[in-house]
């Protein structure tokens, strides 16, 4: 569902940006969901994954905060798109929810589908 939002309504030309962004909420959601996660409700760290739009993410992590450099977050494709498992450090996670710490306290996160 969140690809066919993220394909239907988002698109490079004028008023390809459903709502009124002023203050980004609209295209922070795009950039969480292309990247396979977005934060469930506000100030609640925790996120939903979804299946990536790129095969392979890399998020920078400030060293200030975080004591990983980075945060890859993967995708594996087989057939249809559908997840099939989801890995945190290559072992398996269980669900479709992730905290905060769990995500930048990991080093890889893969999204496998069928």
């Amino acid at each position: 569902m969140v690809k066919e939002l993220v394909h239907t309504y988002f698109q490079n030309k004028s008023a390809g940006l459903p709502g009124n962004d002023d203050t980004g909420t609209m295209s922070a959601w795009l950039v969480y969901s292309m990247m396979g996660i977005y934060p469930i409700a506000p100030g609640e760290p925790k996120y939903a994954i979804t299946t990536p739009m790129f095969d392979k993410i890399t998020i920078q992590l400030n060293s200030k905060y975080y004591k990983n450099k980075n945060l890859i977050i993967e995708r594996i494709i087989n057939n249809n798109g559908k997840i099939k498992s989801i890995e945190l450090n290559g072992k398996n996670h269980n669900g479709f929810f992730i905290t905060h710490d769990q995500l930048v306290n990991g080093s890889t996160l893969k999204v496998i589908q069928e």
